[in-house]
């Protein structure tokens, strides 16, 4: 990453994964002495949760612990900055993968595996209270001739991720995609830092308007 000031802000964490309602902990480290932070928190193309935190002394490295939830699924962004005393604008980001896309969980069974025509079965549904529950029943002979057109987790996923209007980058050099699928595109989910700082904020999805200095 290019600095005015050869300053740079890096974050790291054990894990690139958490589940809703735990937490996430990551290092944040610096080549100056940080005072304060800054952090967004962006999935499905929304901003999901911000806020900042005061060293008890100017430190080059500190702890961050974000609270993941449900909003934040299937995967969100993190973005860490703070600013140096000249006012440059230093800052990285990661994604993170959470496992809570679905907060109701929904089963369904026969009370008969087997039957003949005619026969009765009960069918149970186990859900949440109160919730709206869609059924359908289709011959099994159509899912043999074609396929694809159910929704599953991976679809929903797929799609909640379509959302993202952020365009990771691989080392700085720009959007690095796996593969295409119709009209989207899937992208490495790792690191989604920028060749700068500005560049990264745009990476994440987002538009910087300030008096500080953003190279």
């Amino acid at each position: 990453m290019e600095s005015p000031t050869s300053s740079y802000l890096q974050l790291s964490t054990t894990s690139t994964s958490a589940k809703a309602g735990s937490s996430a902990k990551y290092l944040v480290s610096a080549t100056f002495p940080m005072s304060k932070l800054y952090y967004k928190i962006l999935s499905r193309g929304n901003l999901v949760s911000q806020g900042s935190t005061d060293l008890a002394s100017p430190s080059t490295r500190t702890m961050l612990s974000i609270a993941v939830t449900a909003d934040m699924a299937p995967s969100a962004r993190l973005v860490v900055y703070a600013v140096r005393s000249d006012g440059e604008v230093v800052v990285d980001s990661l994604t993170l993968t959470v496992d809570g896309l679905f907060e109701n969980e929904v089963s369904v069974d026969f009370s008969e595996e087997e039957t003949r025509p005619g026969n009765s079965v009960d069918l149970r549904v186990t859900a949440d209270p109160n919730s709206y529950v869609g059924l359908v029943t289709v011959d099994q002979s159509v899912t043999l001739l074609a396929d694809g057109n159910d929704i599953t987790e991976t679809s929903v996923i797929d799609e909640l991720n379509s959302y993202d209007p952020s365009t990771p980058s691989w080392y700085g050099g720009g959007p690095f995609p796996i593969f295409r699928r119709r009209r989207r595109s899937l992208w490495f989910p790792y690191y989604s830092s920028g060749q700068d700082a500005l560049r990264t904020f745009e990476n994440a999805g987002l538009v910087t308007m300030s008096d500080a200095n953003i190279f």
